[in-house]
């Protein structure tokens, strides 16, 4: 779950990317925290990046198991393999 105020909730929605809406919804032990039932929620994934360079032998068999994809930036590899769910509440606009 995350919780932020203004800029930072944009960074975490920009960093988590665009919500998914086949995600589960808010867990029930989270909906009853204080002011909760206030957000509006998205369901984003949850996702670890993976170097190349640390599996000289290949991805590993445990981390193909999760949803991934791989990732090129500046010339390196990565696999991106997705470990979770994450949850950002916000306000709704005034």
């Amino acid at each position: 779950m995350v919780v932020a105020i203004q800029e930072p909730n944009e960074n975490f929605q920009q960093w988590l990317g665009e919500p998914k809406a086949a995600g589960p919804p808010l867990p029930p032990e989270y909906q009853e925290l204080p002011g909760a039932d206030r957000l509006i929620w998205t369901t984003h994934a949850w996702e670890v990046l993976h170097e190349d360079c640390d599996y000289p032998d290949g991805w590993p068999n445990y981390l193909l198991r999760f949803p991934h994809h791989d990732y090129q930036s500046e010339g390196r590899t990565f696999l991106v393999v997705q470990t979770g769910w994450a949850w950002v509440g916000q306000l709704p606009a005034a």
